[in-house]
């Protein structure tokens, strides 16, 4: 037989802000990229390649992973 039991977490406002810049930098990231390949579209009348992108994007200097620039990368 299982017990559930509630318990309170404790709120810490350090973890919640930290985790909030990371989302503004994935969003950052994120919108730099979609705004990159719609205007090299607009543009040239190319679209980029997925290594393309990811060279731009890794001299841009964001503040996460570099495996989380490339999942941004892949789910555009």
């Amino acid at each position: 037989m299982y017990i559930t039991r509630k318990i309170k977490a404790k709120h810490v406002d350090v973890e919640t802000e930290y985790l909030d810049m990371l989302a503004r930098e994935a969003g950052r990231c994120y919108s730099k990229t979609v705004s990159l390949i719609r205007k090299t579209h607009k543009q040239k009348g190319v679209w980029l390649s997925k290594s393309a992108v990811r060279k731009y994007q890794r001299l841009r200097g964001y503040k996460l992973h570099s495996q989380t620039v490339q999942a941004i990368i892949e789910s555009y």
